[in-house]
């Protein structure tokens, strides 16, 4: 792997850790209305998960953008491609956990409904986000590398 590749790993694990930790403990205290002791506990588990799906989420959604040829210019179109590549990855995860959480097809149905609901909200934000965390670790290591050469 070359340095920019692994430069992508590392934004791509700090965003949705970060991202998800702070989306996810918003939810439970506003929508779930969680204990703090709960919350802390949801958060530091999802942790692991999210560590383990960020590169793949990273790779799926370049994958959609570089095939439909996205233009930074059109913000609606970025609007609608980046809440449909964040739902149909994040949706399907859920509902497999919730599946080995026992859960019934109507309880698998509607929470996975509330995260589609969540995901429209998050999916360009976390977009949005994914891209400057990308241009920040990169712009940090090139300027971190240069330094020590010289």
């Amino acid at each position: 792997m070359n340095s920019k590749t692994n430069q992508i790993i590392i934004a791509d694990i700090v965003s949705m850790v970060i991202f998800s930790f702070l989306t996810g403990a918003m939810v439970e205290i506003f929508i779930s209305n969680l204990s703090l002791l709960q919350i802390l506990k949801s958060r530091f588990t999802a942790i692991p998960v999210n560590i383990l799906v960020a590169r793949p989420f990273g790779i799926y959604r370049d994958f959609f953008l570089n095939k439909l040829k996205t233009d930074n210019q059109d913000k609606m179109r970025n609007v609608i491609l980046d809440t449909i590549i964040f739902t149909s990855f994040k949706v399907p995860i859920y509902a497999t956990i919730l599946f080995f959480a026992k859960a019934d097809s109507v309880q698998i149905f509607k929470s996975c409904l509330a995260v589609s609901i969540f995901s429209s909200i998050f999916g360009r934000s976390y977009g949005i986000f994914l891209e400057y965390t990308r241009n920040y670790v990169y712009k940090y290591s090139n300027n971190y590398s240069k330094g020590l050469k010289a």
